[in-house]
């Protein structure tokens, strides 16, 4: 797993271009939606899970009438459920995770960008560009296990000495406020291109 030490190179290694800058723009939209809904609802599932897929290649596979279905409106209930105990900084299982991956492409990339959105300080974004900057093969991107190993990490490393000057660091250069564990996993994103 990475440590401080090696973020620290990464990170003064990386050249933040417009695009970024703007893709944080979004970003501090999603989560700003994500954190004036006081309790998750169908509709709000809807948009914050559409809203992840915009930064996906795949589309998707959602609608509003899926509700019409009794077992995926079951899955929907429960996702709902689990997003509503994140909503309110409870911690959920490995479990509430492989629920919530159902209603989401059955994608746990697509379920830690839905987490990460609505408690970034808790939720780190978890795809195949970190799973390449953390030296994994491909196919760990959809292990849980993995994610929640690359969890622990975010937040041991949050609470390193010295980390303060790196999360000032990278939101000096992004411009904006991001969680500490964005800021890690952005700098592991940026540095695997």
């Amino acid at each position: 797993m990475i440590t401080l030490r090696e973020l620290v190179a990464k990170r003064d290694r990386i050249k933040i271009t417009d695009a970024d800058v703007a893709t944080f723009k979004a970003y501090k939209a999603f989560v700003s939606y994500c954190r004036q809904i006081k309790r998750m609802n169908l509709h709000h599932f809807l948009i914050a899970s559409h809203f992840v897929y915009g930064w996906m290649p795949t589309m998707l596979q959602i609608s509003p009438d899926a509700a019409s279905d009794k077992a995926r409106t079951a899955d929907i209930n429960q996702a709902l459920r689990i997003l509503n105990k994140v909503k309110s900084h409870t911690s959920i299982s490995s479990a509430d995770i492989e629920s919530l991956r159902k209603c989401v492409n059955n994608s746990l990339v697509g379920t830690s960008k839905l987490l990460h959105f609505i408690d970034p300080n808790k939720y780190p974004i978890w795809d195949k560009k970190i799973v390449a900057s953390l030296g994994l093969k491909a196919h760990t991107v959809s292990k849980l296990a993995y994610y929640e190993c690359f969890r622990t990490r975010c937040f041991c490393i949050s609470k390193e000495k010295g980390f303060r000057s790196f999360h000032k660091k990278v939101q000096q250069m992004l411009k904006i406020r991001v969680s500490p564990y964005r800021a890690i996993e952005f700098v592991m994103w940026k540095s695997s291109r």
